[in-house]
């Protein structure tokens, strides 16, 4: 059996009236008819809803995803082949012949990061050749102007 709570309910058993404690934790299929009770946090815990923050394999299937500690999804939780989108990509004077094009294709393919490089690069007002006006970012992460 899972941990009781304090919190008590009546419940109904073959006609008649019982008191229960709720339960704040789960220990699996034992625990089943049980009525759940949140934690101190006011929410119900992991084993509960049968969540997981990382995943192990096939052997996690039809578990709850979880945000880990830093309110992510962890990778282990992703599909294969998707993950963190990265670019790592030198400064144009140390480029060799070609490698100039290749940089501008990950750019145009990731225009975003190329808004929020000026964007931290530039303390004034920046217009790019779309017309979007960009600014210092504020505290919410959002452009100013």
């Amino acid at each position: 059996m899972g941990t009781a709570s304090t919190k008590k309910v009546i419940k109904q058993v073959s006609g008649a009236l019982t008191e229960e404690a709720a339960l704040l934790t789960s220990a699996g299929a034992g625990d089943a008819d049980r009525i759940p009770a949140l934690n101190a946090s006011g929410v119900l815990d992991a084993t509960i809803v049968n969540s997981k923050t990382t995943s192990a394999g096939a052997g996690d299937s039809g578990k709850v995803v979880a945000l880990d500690a830093a309110g992510r999804i962890d990778n282990s939780m992703m599909p294969v082949g998707i993950g963190a989108d990265t670019a790592s990509i030198q400064a144009s004077e140390a480029l060799a012949a070609g490698e100039l094009g290749r940089a501008s294709d990950v750019m145009m393919a990731h225009p975003l990061a190329l808004q929020l490089r000026f964007q931290r690069d530039f303390p004034v007002k920046v217009v790019n050749l779309s017309g979007a006006v960009f600014g210092p970012v504020g505290n919410s992460g959002i452009p100013i102007g």
